[in-house]
């Protein structure tokens, strides 16, 4: 399951909600411009954050991953690094850790396969293919914006929070 929530990963939810994921990756920043400014978000501007964006937006589908991913955000991971612009904020103290890995694979949705084998045979492509492709995997939901009124998956959506 994922953190802060009931039958599975809520990725898209958990960075509003999830304590852990603040506490090891940093506080919250709302950045502009490509992070050439940024202010941090204390706990009530990130809770008027996070109900703005579940009024503007209705999550359509959240992408799981084809089988387990067991480096999570390896692709990102170079970015990481203190100070300048374009960069990944990434975890508190800048070096990724187990915890971070643990955090992290359990705010992704169940893969698709329940192992590489399987994923492998029934895509007809190489385990090492699909363990490449994995270490590139970003978790991906998919949102179109809200009509004026408030839709029934927003009430659902806020309710998995």
């Amino acid at each position: 399951g994922g953190l802060g929530s009931e039958g599975g990963g809520a990725p898209a939810q958990a960075p509003c909600g999830g304590g852990d994921l603040r506490r090891h990756f940093g506080p919250p920043r709302r950045c502009t411009n490509f992070h050439s400014s940024c202010t941090s978000l204390g706990p009530k501007e990130l809770a008027a954050a996070r109900e703005r964006l579940l009024r503007a937006v209705d999550v359509i589908w959240e992408v799981p991953p084809i089988a387990a991913v067991d480096a999570p955000y390896q692709a990102v991971r170079k970015y990481i690094r203190p100070g300048g612009t374009f960069t990944y904020d990434g975890p508190v103290g800048r070096r990724w850790t187990q915890l971070h890995t643990e955090l992290a694979r359990q705010s992704i949705k169940p893969p698709l396969f329940p192992s590489s084998a399987e994923a492998a045979s029934a895509l007809n492509v190489s385990t090492g293919y699909l363990r490449t492709q994995a270490t590139q995997y970003l978790n991906m939901v998919y949102v179109r914006l809200a009509p004026q009124g408030r839709s029934l998956s927003n009430r659902a959506a806020a309710s998995m929070l």
